[in-house]
């Protein structure tokens, strides 16, 4: 949450939405030397029932580097 109202806002991209696909094209984007910025009205974690991660998403989780992160984070397996 920004709190300085004189703070600078100047990005390369702002991405609307700190979901799934939105923390995704943010992380890919910083990692190819982008300045983002993730604008999400909610307050993360939160409380989700019923998600569960599909067999697909762990190639892009690899590509992303955070696999082995979001397997051992203790998440509960389905």
């Amino acid at each position: 949450m920004m709190t300085d109202p004189n703070a600078k806002w100047d990005y390369d991209v702002a991405v609307i939405g700190g979901g799934p696909g939105g923390s995704t094209v943010a992380t890919a984007l910083a990692r190819r030397g982008r300045t983002v910025v993730v604008l999400e009205r909610e307050r993360f974690p939160r409380f989700h029932i019923g998600e569960s991660q599909l067999p697909w998403t762990n190639k892009i989780l690899q590509t992303l580097g955070i696999r082995d992160t979001i397997a051992t984070s203790g998440f509960i397996e389905k």
